[in-house]
Parts: C-alpha cells; sequence; structure tokens
C-alpha cells in the first residue's frame, strides 16, 4: 500500500461493532458488526451480520443497542464469519471511532481462533475529531451534531448506522485537515493511526 498517496485514493473500510460489554478479557463478546467499503465518496460494498455471542445480552448492554437475546436466535458465531470479515478488510485502511474498541475485540477474538490478526493500516476518526473540534464530549453522536450531520437517530447504537455515521464525521474532518495541506494517508496514520499488532506482544 503506497502510503504517500492521497488518503482517498484508498479503499477505506468504516467498521463499528455492538457488543455485550466493554470488556473482551473478562469475557464480553461481539453481537453485531457493520461496516461500509467505501471508493472515491461512494459505498462499494457492505458488511453486516448479527453474531451468537454465546451469552446472555445483559440489560444494560440492551438498552444501549436494543439487541436482544431473541434477534440472536440463529444468528452466526464469530467463529462462521471471521474469514469473510477478514477478505472484507483486505487491502483497505480500516477507520472507526476510537478504534482500539473495535481492533481489540477483534484481534482478541481472532488469536481465540488462531487466525490471522488484523494488520491492515487503521486510523481512529476519534482522534481526528478531537484534534480539530472543542467539545466536553466526544461521543460519536455528539460529534456528529457538532458537525451537523444528518443521520436515522432510530438506528442509532446499530453497527451498521454508527459505522455509516463515523464515515461522515470522516469526511467532514478530512476537509478541515485538506485545508491544511493534509491529505496524504503516511500522515493521518502518523497523527492517528492504530498500531494493530500491538495485540500480537500483549495476549
Amino acid at each position: 500500500m503506497d502510503i504517500d498517496k492521497d488518503i482517498e485514493f484508498h479503499d477505506l473500510v468504516f467498521i463499528d461493532l455492538e457488543t455485550t460489554g466493554l470488556d473482551v478479557v473478562t469475557g464480553d463478546s461481539i453481537c453485531e458488526i457493520g461496516a461500509y467499503k467505501i471508493r472515491k465518496r461512494k459505498v462499494i460494498e457492505k458488511f453486516h451480520t448479527l453474531i451468537d455471542p454465546c451469552k446472555a445480552i445483559p440489560r444494560q448492554a440492551y438498552l444501549i443497542h436494543k439487541i436482544s437475546d431473541d434477534d440472536l436466535k440463529g444468528a452466526p458465531v464469530f467463529e462462521d464469519i471471521a474469514g469473510k470479515l477478514i477478505d472484507f478488510l483486505h487491502g483497505s485502511v480500516v477507520c472507526a471511532y476510537n478504534i482500539k474498541f473495535d481492533i481489540g475485540f477483534l484481534n482478541y477474538h481472532l488469536k481465540a481462533m488462531d487466525y490471522p490478526l488484523i494488520n491492515s493500516p487503521a486510523i481512529d476518526i476519534l482522534g481526528m475529531a478531537r484534534e480539530v473540534l472543542e467539545s466536553d464530549k466526544y461521543n460519536l453522536i455528539t460529534v456528529a451534531e457538532l458537525l451537523k450531520l444528518e443521520y436515522d437517530k432510530q438506528k442509532v447504537h446499530r453497527a451498521s448506522e454508527d459505522a455509516f455515521i463515523a464515515s461522515m464525521v470522516f469526511f467532514k474532518i478530512l476537509k478541515i485537515f485538506r485545508e491544511k495541506g493534509l491529505e496524504k494517508l503516511k500522515y493521518f496514520l502518523s497523527l492517528f493511526g492504530f498500531p494493530n499488532d500491538i495485540f500480537l506482544e500483549e495476549q
């Protein structure tokens, strides 16, 4: 991948997860994945699946994403979709809002399967937002509101909708960076890149 080229020269995958909780190490699991592959500002491919977390959805998690145990009946387990997800991400720059959370969950589960970890170039959109916006809060929806973005409020906190909102935040903020002369992928990786290989050492 040529990191000296404009960031939009590359395919960008915007991904979001819904989970049973916040701590994968203590047993929380993924229950939904949503992702969009975008090339030159157009969605060229989508990835979405519910996932059986092999445990009951805690009430606190349900109150956030509204995914119930009934919704997950018959859903595949992570092992069933891991290969398709890796193929979807291959060759792209992976972008997410607070990407450490998403990549952390994915790589933890992949390592447990003895699968190759996600090692694509990865960019944290939250870091980009913190760099250019002044706010007391930096959650995705607060930032979307600050940027005056339109989104489906009924679908917030579901993986596909949040991934798409994250993409809108990214492109809105990217415009600000372009005005400062920052457009090459290498700049965004140096400023907001996430070192995926950290999981090779820590787990």
